[in-house]
């Protein structure tokens, strides 16, 4: 491993760690949690189920930061430079539709909208 992977997989597993210390503060807010820094952040009133909302949001974050260090564990191991960079672009784009349908999935069922549940 030459010196530019090297500080690409630990750039890489900062990253990863980012991830997972994200969604554990997010799991143990207490109040509301926002799914991205764009996104405003609900109100307490906006949201029927506080603990349960972040608790989702939180382990989504974690699952990606794991999901993202597992891929670059494997390029790490493969000895194919296309390959690898190929395994960490699919490992750190494409859990993102998927979240971003999770959180809309949450906000259907813990979002209130003028006091009446979404």
């Amino acid at each position: 491993m030459g010196k530019e992977s090297l500080s690409a997989m630990i750039i890489g597993i900062i990253v990863m760690f980012v991830f997972i210390i994200m969604g554990i503060r997010q799991m143990n807010s207490k109040s509301p949690v926002s799914f991205y820094a764009l996104d405003v952040q609900p109100k307490d009133s906006e949201i029927s189920d506080i603990k349960a909302w972040n608790h989702c949001h939180g382990l989504m974050w974690v699952f990606y930061g794991l999901f993202f260090g597992t891929g670059l564990l494997i390029a790490l191991l493969m000895n194919h430079e296309i390959l690898s960079v190929l395994i960490i672009m699919i490992t750190a784009i494409g859990p993102l539709p998927i979240m971003n349908r999770r959180h809309k999935d949450l906000l259907g069922r813990y979002a209130n909208i003028n006091g009446a549940k979404a």
